[in-house]
């Protein structure tokens, strides 16, 4: 299974960010999950299992190309 999860950012050491590392360890048993930020940065501060990424949009144009993401 992949999964999707949107968030402003994952480089801070806030509660949110705390909340999406958490949720995303836990599913990521069963799935290969991307982290979607908002904001600038592609870095955890929370430490991530290997099948979860995480990919920025800041400064990236939407494309229909990805398949998952249209605008």
């Amino acid at each position: 299974m992949r999964l999707a999860f949107l968030i402003q950012s994952m480089n801070r050491s806030g509660g949110t960010e705390r909340v999406a590392a958490n949720l995303c360890s836990r599913w990521a048993a069963g799935a290969e999950i991307t982290i979607i930020a908002i904001e600038p940065g592609e870095q955890s501060f929370y430490r991530l299992p290997p099948n979860v990424s995480v990919h920025s949009l800041a400064g990236e144009r939407p494309s229909h190309d990805k398949g998952w993401l249209a605008w």
